[in-house]
């Protein structure tokens, strides 16, 4: 999978709670949009290599590091 989309998911806590549920190294793009309850994507961290940000807009993007630090960065800053 090249991108991923998550819209409108208000009660979306988490992607998935356990660990090593995924392994995306073609994971490019990954859009979120009013996902105000997302503490976390995954316990753990994941593989994506190939990404290196995360659009909360259609243009804008921010990225930490890695995909879990930049979504507990979005949960508590809200409206970044």
């Amino acid at each position: 999978m090249k991108c991923l989309v998550l819209k409108d998911l208000p009660k979306l806590v988490n992607f998935c709670q356990e660990g090593g549920c995924f392994n995306w190294p073609n994971l490019q793009t990954l859009r979120v949009n009013n996902i105000p309850s997302m503490k976390t994507f995954l316990r753990d961290d994941l593989n994506t290599p190939l990404l290196k940000s995360v659009y909360i807009t259609f243009s804008k993007k921010i990225w930490l590091g890695n995909l879990k630090n930049t979504i507990s960065y979005m949960h508590n800053n809200p409206g970044v």
